[in-house]
């Protein structure tokens, strides 16, 4: 079952929300399809609750914090989001990455979701001086990420390298090469097959193309996904 996630970053308004949910709907959702919205969190309880009853999609934050609890104003816990019926989070996202998200703290917040048996997006991806190096930094960015984790069932990896983000330019070659050195790196470091997605400028125009890849098992959106019709196309 291919996945399709959506991430909706920091836009819309509560009636946004609410108009993009019944337009979303009113569509046949395709039963060999699992989508994920990533939503923001002022939006998570009422979007469980008008997807609850629907089998194959499914809600997650868009980040959480990684410390169970304690005096950090303004942010939410894992336990919060599991506590409202939260499938996942998002995390180690490029746009987290680059305000100083590490990945000693993308592993914490991993180890979280896991002990609370809620699922991770673990976006991993180059920049565009790092490209040469692709293997290597792919590799770090796993094995850091993951650290002193020995089972990625709940865990979905989405190859996002950060000079394809908002750029319209999809190489289809790269990404069979990042998904090969992924899917390769985790058979023989887990001893099982990863499930991958790709983020970056994906659109209802290149989608298909990108689904069809070997080790590729869905897309994670952005911009495209903020288009209730759009996203249904895709």
């Amino acid at each position: 079952m291919k996945i399709i996630s959506a991430n909706w970053k920091m836009n819309g308004t509560l009636e946004d929300f609410r108009n993009y949910f019944r337009t979303f709907l009113s569509n046949n959702i395709p039963n060999e399809r699992n989508i994920i919205f990533g939503i923001p969190y002022i939006f998570l309880q009422e979007s469980v609750n008008i997807t609850k009853k629907i089998p194959n999609i499914e809600i997650f934050s868009q980040n959480v914090h990684h410390e169970e609890s304690g005096s950090f104003t303004g942010e939410i816990s894992v336990k919060m989001i599991s506590s409202i019926g939260v499938s996942g989070s998002i995390v180690g996202h490029s746009e987290r990455r680059s305000m100083g998200e590490t990945d000693e703290i993308i592993n914490k917040k991993i180890k979280l979701l896991l002990n609370n048996n809620l699922k991770s997006i673990f976006c991993i991806g180059e920049k565009i001086e790092d490209h040469e190096n692709i293997e290597n930094i792919l590799k770090f960015q796993i094995s850091y990420g993951l650290k002193d984790i020995t089972n990625i069932e709940n865990i979905i990896f989405a190859y996002e390298p950060v000079w394809a983000i908002g750029s319209n330019n999809v190489d289809i070659d790269n990404i069979k090469k990042a998904s090969n050195i992924i899917s390769d790196f985790c058979k023989s470091k887990y001893g099982c097959k990863p499930k991958i997605l790709y983020g970056g400028s994906v659109n209802e125009k290149n989608s298909k193309e990108i689904l069809l890849l070997d080790n590729i098992d869905g897309i994670l959106v952005g911009r495209a996904s903020l288009d209730a019709k759009k996203f249904f196309i895709i």
